[in-house]
């Protein structure tokens, strides 16, 4: 009877214990649904509170909210609108990296990114930048050279300086980069043309005086009208450097130097 009395007890003391650790367990995942819930509540109210339009800052338009794109991992937002012809704007002035729009903000969109969220709508404009790229890197070849005639860009040698334009048959010299001289030196050519063109003359005072030399391959480039930003032309054997036409530094679109004016001499006399 004892041995009974003593199993029930033992019994009783143990589903005693039990139920203070499932009680204890219950309390445990009640108080993380109460978490939960208020967590998800949060969430809610933070979707709901949240503006349902955005200013954008390039056309200070009013968008809705899904109709704006953030830039990773700047984090800079713009409507999809001004994106979309930001790159293709970039595309046409012979760019192949695109960075983000906001002023002095060197993040540069991977063009698979471009591609994945919808930035560029037009095939052109993806080939355009493709082409840009392999631009890019001829110009960053040092025996690149650019057909005076048609901009065509080719790879050449010093050992063999006549280069024929794959694309419209110009023959020009790798080293002087002009109209290819038979038989002269390229200092015995620029010689000739002193002696005997008096034409050139008159074209180098002009240009002295209209004009301001790329930064980079030093071809004159004259302004017609707008701001102090400018591209060498790449169409007319430049090298598609962007650069201020006051001072003649490298520049891009949307530095400070041409946004806020910074170059010394604008509105100066322009050095030649």
């Amino acid at each position: 009877m004892e041995n009974e009395q003593l199993e029930d007890f033992i019994r009783n003391h143990l589903m005693i214990k039990t139920n203070e650790k499932e009680i204890e367990k219950n309390i445990i995942q009640l108080l993380e649904l109460v978490r939960s819930y208020f967590s998800f509540e949060c969430s809610l109210n933070n979707i709901f509170n949240k503006p349902k339009t955005e200013e954008c800052p390039i056309c200070f338009e009013t968008r809705e909210v899904v109709l704006m794109y953030s830039i990773e991992p700047c984090k800079h937002r713009f409507c999809l609108c001004c994106l979309i012809e930001h790159v293709k704007q970039k595309a046409t002035n012979g760019e192949w990296e695109i960075k983000c729009p906001e002023q002095e903000c060197e993040t540069i969109i991977p063009l698979s990114t471009l591609v994945n969220d919808g930035l560029i709508q037009e095939i052109n404009v993806l080939n355009k930048l493709e082409m840009n790229g392999v631009q890019a890197n001829l110009r960053s070849d040092s025996h690149t050279r650019y057909c005076p005639k048609c901009g065509y860009a080719i790879i050449g040698t010093r050992k063999t300086p006549r280069i024929v334009c794959p694309q419209c048959s110009f023959v020009y010299c790798y080293n002087c980069k002009e109209e290819y001289h038979e038989g002269y030196s390229c200092k015995q050519y620029q010689q000739w043309k002193i002696d005997n063109g008096k034409g050139d003359e008159e074209f180098k005072k002009y240009v002295n005086t209209h004009c301001t030399r790329c930064p980079r391959c030093k071809i004159p480039v004259e302004k017609i009208k707008g701001c102090n930003f400018i591209r060498c032309d790449l169409k007319k054997g430049g090298c598609g450097c962007g650069f201020c036409y006051a001072c003649g530094k490298e520049v891009s679109h949307h530095s400070a130097h041409i946004l806020k004016r910074n170059c010394s001499l604008s509105g100066e006399e322009l050095p030649r």
